[in-house]
């Protein structure tokens, strides 16, 4: 509901009619620019070439391991993984980032990321010469801009908008969805020098939390 104007205003705009009345086949005859088109399968095909991976019959076996101790994540990382059937080992060492390109980039990392570990983001920062935004307290996968985490935006706004990039900074956590403040703990990125703060409210604040509640009330029904 609190986005309902915003969806009418795009689907007008673009499609010529109010969202709700908007079909698969309107879309359909309307695709995005080629340089915007979703191709199935790019992620697998990097994923899969760029390390060696092992049998389905392993990632399995990883699964039923997984799974029962971290029922959120732990099945999808066995059962999905397409690169169990990845017959081809990787072609080619993995390209060392040129200075242009390293200049380009910024790595923001949750400290308790639950898909991606801090110590793979911090590694391949060190590797390539780039300096990392760590959010300490963090089990979220996804820190700009989807979690109201006003040390993180700043910091990626700014450098979004031609500022420069910020060197190595620890920012304090949000609390977690249904909670109202961060209960540190002990981790890998250390203490950030600003005590951890609410979330940043904005226009849709009320929505999320709602949203937030809803998915911790079902966690705690599992």
């Amino acid at each position: 509901a609190a986005l309902r104007s915003d969806l009418d205003r795009a689907a007008r705009a673009v499609f010529g009619r109010p969202a709700d009345r908007l079909t698969a086949a309107d879309i359909a005859a309307d695709p995005p620019e080629p340089d915007y088109a979703d191709v199935p399968g790019t992620r697998l095909a990097v994923a899969c070439g760029d390390q060696p991976t092992r049998t389905s019959s392993w990632y399995k076996l990883l699964s039923d391991l997984q799974g029962p101790a971290y029922p959120l994540f732990g099945w999808a990382y066995g059962l999905s993984e397409a690169c169990g059937f990845w017959s081809d080992p990787p072609r080619h060492e993995l390209p060392k980032l040129s200075a242009r390109a390293a200049k380009n980039i910024l790595v923001v990392q949750g400290e308790f990321d639950p898909q991606t570990g801090y110590e793979q983001a911090e590694a391949a920062a060190r590797a390539a010469g780039i300096p990392m935004v760590s959010v300490a307290e963090s089990p979220f996968h996804g820190q700009y801009a989807v979690s109201g985490n006003s040390c993180v935006d700043d910091l990626v706004n700014g450098f979004f908008l031609g500022g420069p990039r910020p060197a190595a900074t620890i920012c304090p956590g949000v609390p977690l969805p249904g909670e109202h403040q961060v209960f540190p703990v002990p981790g890998p990125a250390g203490r950030s020098a600003e005590p951890p703060v609410p979330a940043a409210r904005d226009a849709l604040s009320t929505a999320r939390e709602r949203l937030q509640d809803d998915i911790s009330t079902i966690n705690r029904d599992r």
